[in-house]
């Protein structure tokens, strides 16, 4: 297995204008799904995977040390693993199948230990909060690797290009402003009422 780190999310933004990180309502000019990019711990390799903007907002939210005012259901998941005196050992992304990303989560218990299927998204934001550590395996990792930090962004958008060519993600509106693949950082941020700095 690979180990990995969370490098970045990224996600689609007009080319020109003032589109904000986490904005709502009129506001919200961004595309339907975000890519969680994993760097392995030992090189400058990265594996891509495709999630939707809540997901993904997530995650890049923990990156940034951001957290909601009330629990998600993650925070919860995390508090009742601590409840039933349970341990995550670590995530581990195991697939790439029919464009369906495959995870699972190793759990300790006093009872005995037990691997968890589980969606990617969802088993890298519990890492996050617990600190286990996250891992690709090999073979996932060369389905769709990118060699380094600087061809992530050119290599997403052809990823991009062809699955709205291949009708498996939607296409973007005629009349809407021509977007590109930008690191959430990169974006101004707005400041729902309902977050906060957990830093």
């Amino acid at each position: 297995m690979i180990e990995v780190s969370v490098h970045d999310v990224l996600l689609r933004a007009p080319k020109a204008g003032d589109a904000k990180w986490l904005a709502h309502g009129k506001d919200y000019k961004h595309g339907l799904m975000r890519v969680i990019l994993l760097k392995e711990r030992s090189g400058d390799r990265l594996y891509p995977i495709w999630v939707g903007a809540a997901e993904g907002d997530y995650i890049a939210m923990l990156l940034e040390k951001l957290s909601s005012v009330r629990p998600t259901p993650y925070d919860l998941t995390v508090q009742l693993l601590d409840f039933g005196a349970m341990k995550i050992d670590r995530v581990a992304v195991t697939a790439l199948r029919n464009n369906l990303y495959y995870a699972t989560m190793s759990v300790w218990s006093p009872g005995g230990s037990r691997e968890m299927d589980a969606r990617p998204s969802d088993a890298i934001s519990i890492a996050l909060l617990t600190g286990a550590p996250i891992f690709v395996a090999p073979e996932a990792f060369k389905e769709t690797e990118i060699e380094n930090p600087t061809r992530a962004v050119p290599k997403l958008e052809e990823a991009n290009n062809e699955a709205v060519a291949k009708g498996m993600l939607p296409s973007e509106q005629p009349d809407s402003a021509e977007m590109e693949w930008r690191s959430f950082r990169s974006l101004p941020r707005d400041h729902p009422e309902w977050l906060k700095s957990s830093s």
